[in-house]
């Protein structure tokens, strides 16, 4: 840094243009990260869709996890589906 500060504005300018590029670089790495983490959402909220399916489906077609049930909420159940 005090090899710049001997060139004035030309070392002002150079050292304002390198903390640019790591501040570019930060912003591109901090995206990457948003990205994986918008990824990992949509993967979350797809299983449990699936699993919200599934589990409409095994009602409706009176499954294992439905028989499992006590005879008072199968009841309901069916009522519902």
């Amino acid at each position: 840094m005090r090899k710049y500060r001997e060139y004035g504005l030309v070392g002002i300018l150079h050292t304002l243009g390198k903390e640019r590029s790591r501040l570019k670089d930060d912003f591109i790495w901090r995206g990457n990260e948003l990205k994986q983490s918008s990824k990992r959402k949509l993967i979350f909220i797809g299983i449990i869709l699936i699993f919200i399916i599934a589990a409409i489906l095994d009602i409706k077609y009176q499954g294992l996890f439905y028989q499992l049930l006590p005879n008072s909420v199968q009841s309901s159940l069916a009522e519902f589906f």
